[in-house]
């Protein structure tokens, strides 16, 4: 899938895929290359399609309601962050 944030909210909101959707195709190109490179400390994936599922339902009320424009920019969209501020019980990747 070859698509900017911009073209993802779009494809959101005109529900041609969902959050769901999004995080299970880039969670099966993390696992297949993303494992290889060794570019993440961790995975947590069934706590990111939990995330997905709730914003779909958001998104899916506010598309009935008209509200769209009311969500945040990136609503929906799935993303890996540098892990520079430490989360309980997950692994990083500096010592402080």
């Amino acid at each position: 899938m070859k698509a900017d944030a911009c073209k993802l909210k779009e494809m959101l909101i005109n529900r041609e895929v969902t959050s769901v959707e999004l995080v299970s195709f880039y969670a099966k190109r993390c696992y297949e290359i993303g494992r290889k490179l060794n570019l993440l400390t961790g995975e947590y994936y069934k706590e990111a399609l939990a995330i997905a599922k709730i914003k779909d339902e958001i998104l899916d009320e506010a598309i009935k309601a008209g509200t769209t424009d009311k969500l945040g920019l990136l609503h929906g969209i799935p993303m890996s962050i540098k892990d520079h501020v430490s989360s309980a019980s997950q692994l990083l990747t500096y010592h402080r």
